[in-house]
């Protein structure tokens, strides 16, 4: 199996990791469920090409479903956890935990990598603003914004 091969194989696994999740929350939240339909057939009716940049995408939205499931109840959230984990062998946990992962190298270091960690700060910005907490890690994470941005190629 080739590399793009494995990239499709991969983005299949998470696009059905994600349509498990939207039908909890759509079961959950009334409102998602023109949504879930919708994402769903846009999903289905979608010729991937195996690009890292797909790969990165459904990532990406795979970390979104993990934080929006957040907002289910508890009881609703362990059993979508549970389901997640019985069926793909990674639950919503484990998509939360490799971001913290990641989050907290980027502390280490000092610095940001790449556009995803770029995006990831960036969120991790917008959350602590909104929650109102934190000035110091907010204005900390700022300058890591600005220094990455700053780091690349002027057009």
């Amino acid at each position: 199996m080739d590399d793009r091969e494995k990239i499709i194989t991969e983005l299949k696994r998470i696009l059905n990791w994600m349509s498990v999740a939207l039908d909890h929350l759509a079961a959950h939240f009334h409102e998602f469920k023109a949504i879930a339909a919708e994402t769903k057939l846009h999903w289905g009716n979608t010729k991937y090409k195996g690009t890292k940049a797909e790969w990165k995408g459904a990532k990406q939205g795979q970390r979104e479903f993990a934080k929006m499931a957040t907002g289910l109840p508890v009881d609703k959230y362990r059993q979508l956890d549970a389901i997640l984990k019985e069926k793909f062998g990674e639950g919503l946990e484990d998509v939360l935990d490799k971001k913290k992962k990641i989050m907290e190298k980027i502390y280490k270091r000092k610095s940001i990598k790449n556009a995803d960690e770029y995006r990831m700060v960036d969120e991790r910005v917008d959350e602590l603003s909104q929650a109102k907490s934190n000035p110091e890690e907010i204005q900390f994470l700022n300058s890591l914004l600005t220094k990455y941005t700053d780091s690349l190629p002027k057009p």
